[in-house]
């Protein structure tokens, strides 16, 4: 449906203030004359319509005396994916989770306002435990190109969302929680398309928490381009030819976030209660696999992260907390937390943006826990690396979207295991389309 201002109610139907691009008319036996005059109508003007098992017989509960009303429309079999399939070129918003699954639990309701767009997504269904902290991952999609903002009614804050854009659409991801819901302002054009300048691209140093550069001890190669430890320029990386992804995702994230400290920053308050919270939760033994490993995120939402409670651990301090246990430490994931808050370096939390800087923060963090490790293109891995008891973190993503990590080891064949999950890694290291990977390789001393 849309607004029945102007034009656009002339070619829609209209029904009070709304009018709406297609028509689906239930499986039912009679409508009125002046609807079916309405539909007629309709048809005659490109509308669309669909009749959902037959075609009404009666008019005015009266024998129809011809099939005009069949010649407007096209008859669906009563059956969800039929209905589905046929609306799809209408729909102006899906969400599906990881699996590619339409959501199931979530109502969505849409206002034009003027150029701009709100859309609001909320659960339809009462949670049968009200203290559920259960995660949801949702990919929100839309057709056109938007920049979004989500405004926060409990916080009375506004923050840009990072999105995506491919195939026309645009989309985002979103962590949810049984009581959520979400409000968004989608604005036409591509995020940072008005930016003034190219200095949008790297943020200035923030306050506590906050930073926008690295505070590891590593430099900050990857912002300036110098040939530091931490440039992904590093010809010894042999990441040359997946640079133009890595590079590509990163200025669209930066692209007019000028305001990051302010709407991104973690503050020391935030960082402490965090902390407070953490090192009372011990790792549940249903996170760990046998070898001691964190197999399962699910398991882990006690811990908190970031400024909101509801906040979830990022996937890259797991990552740390797994590598270190593989070099033998003893890893502290509330002080990995605390890490990462501390020396924040993208918009987003550790594991959410752009994977380069992503992982070069993963890098940072790891230095500060004394580990020296070398970003290195995951197709280079296999062949660079033979020494038994070398390790890496693996990150893989489709592009666009966020990052899943792996923790592998090498056996004393030179073999590379995966410590943390059952998987296949010559298929994890291996090239494969539409997946942009790296890697960060701790050689044994």
């Amino acid at each position: 449906s849309r607004d029945g201002e102007g034009a656009s109610r002339e070619k829609g139907f209209a029904v009070g203030a709304m009018t709406y691009d297609v028509v689906v008319v239930p499986d039912c036996l009679t409508l009125r004359k002046n609807t079916v005059e309405r539909l007629k109508k309709f048809a005659e003007m490109g509308g669309k319509i669909f009749y959902l098992g037959h075609v009404p017989e009666y008019i005015d509960a009266l024998p129809a005396r011809d099939d005009a009303l069949a010649e407007t429309g096209t008859v669906l079999p009563f059956t969800k994916q039929a209905i589905l399939q046929a609306l799809e070129p209408y729909r102006t918003v899906g969400v599906q989770d990881r699996r590619g699954m339409k959501s199931a639990n979530l109502l969505s309701q849409q206002r034009q306002d003027g150029e701009n767009r709100w859309l609001f997504l909320a659960h339809s269904e009462r949670p049968a435990e009200v203290d559920d902290v259960t995660p949801e991952y949702w990919t929100v999609r839309v057709p056109g190109e938007w920049t979004v903002e989500l405004y926060d009614a409990m916080e009375g804050a506004i923050s840009p969302v990072d999105v995506q854009y491919a195939a026309g659409r645009t989309q985002w991801e979103v962590t949810s929680y049984v009581q959520d819901s979400f409000l968004y302002c989608l604005k036409p054009g591509r995020a940072g398309e008005s930016a003034a300048s190219a200095d949008a691209g790297a943020p200035a140093s923030g306050g506590d928490g906050g930073s926008t550069q690295p505070s590891g001890d590593t430099g900050s190669g990857m912002y300036t381009g110098n040939t530091g430890d931490d440039s992904l320029t590093d010809t010894g990386s042999g990441m040359g030819d997946i640079m133009p992804d890595l590079t590509e995702d990163m200025n669209q994230w930066y692209a007019g976030v000028q305001d990051f400290p302010q709407n991104y920053g973690v503050s020391d308050k935030a960082i402490r209660s965090n902390y407070a919270n953490n090192m009372c939760m011990p790792i549940p033994k249903g996170a760990l696999n046998d070898a001691g490993y964190i197999c399962d995120m699910g398991e882990l939402s006690a811990f908190r992260m970031g400024g909101s409670s509801a906040a979830l651990i990022g996937g890259s301090c797991v990552a740390v907390y797994n590598l270190l246990n593989a070099v033998g430490m003893k890893p502290d994931l509330g002080r990995l937390i605390m890490s990462a808050e501390r020396q924040q370096t993208i918009p987003g939390y550790m594991d959410q943006g752009p994977m380069a800087v992503s992982m070069l923060s993963t890098k940072n963090t790891l230095s500060r826990m004394g580990v020296s490790a070398k970003p290195m293109n995951p197709n280079n891995l296999m062949k660079a690396v033979r020494t038994p008891g070398t390790t890496a973190i693996l990150a893989t993503a489709r592009k666009g979207m966020s990052p899943e990590y792996h923790t592998l080891k090498s056996d004393k064949k030179g073999k590379f295991q995966c410590m943390d999950r059952t998987a296949d890694v010559p298929t994890l290291l291996g090239k494969q389309e539409g997946m942009v990977k790296m890697a960060l390789v701790v050689k044994k001393k």
